[in-house]
């Protein structure tokens, strides 16, 4: 019964931004093979993902019928992806950024309840640095603070260290590890994580399908 609520908010919420399928044909065809983009052959890795988070209106294309995976992530995208998935979308929050030019802005409502739920403290900056391309620890420490919103246990890691450790930021290192201790994130390979590297699409769609996943199945039962 919380999964289904947890479906039907995430439908509800994002409905001004997107056109989500109705509810009945989700459940309905919630199976089914459906891409609804031509361009996720070239990542057959998070074509799942992509599909999952276009039906729960978690992401969308750029046009044309392309979700154009190799492009890169901005904060604010992985942000709404990230209070999507955690289904922390809270209409009565509020923040100035100046990114925003009226509470109507697509990613107004996604940021405020970001901040609001303190899942974002490491951006300081007026306008959130909304149009920067997020890095991959970054990417991290938000996922990291959307799961622990539901998931209060003692934290113990248990990873071995990325060949790059000394170059992930001290406030991103227990995300990191903890998220690759649950399956979450890995490197790229020769055991780096590359932290200051930016994020494609299809990366952060992975990323967050498996937030999502990890929350509904664990901790939303």
């Amino acid at each position: 019964m919380k999964k289904i609520c947890l479906i039907l908010s995430l439908l509800f919420l994002t409905s001004t931004a997107f056109a989500a399928p109705s509810a009945e044909d989700l459940f309905n065809d919630f199976d089914s093979k459906y891409t609804p983009f031509s361009d996720t052959d070239t990542c057959p890795w998070a074509e799942e993902a992509i599909e999952y988070l276009y039906k729960n209106g978690m992401i969308s294309g750029v046009g044309d019928g392309k979700f154009s995976p190799d492009l890169n992530v901005t904060r604010l995208e992985f942000i709404k992806m990230a209070v999507s998935a955690s289904a922390i979308v809270d209409k009565t929050a509020e923040a100035s950024y100046e990114f925003v030019e009226s509470k109507d802005h697509w990613g107004y409502i996604y940021a405020a309840s970001a901040k609001k739920a303190g899942i974002i403290d490491i951006y300081t900056e007026p306008d959130l640095g909304a149009y920067t391309d997020i890095s991959r620890e970054d990417m991290a420490y938000i996922a990291f603070k959307a799961i622990r919103l539901f998931d209060e246990s003692e934290i113990n890691i248990k990873s071995e260290k990325f060949a790059d450790d000394n170059d992930i930021a001290d406030y991103a290192k227990e995300a990191v590890y903890y998220l690759k201790d649950l399956g979450i994130i890995n490197g790229r390979g020769d055991n780096l994580f590359e932290p200051k590297g930016t994020a494609t699409r299809a990366e952060a769609a992975k990323i967050i399908y498996n937030v999502s996943m990890k929350i509904n199945e664990n901790y939303l039962r």
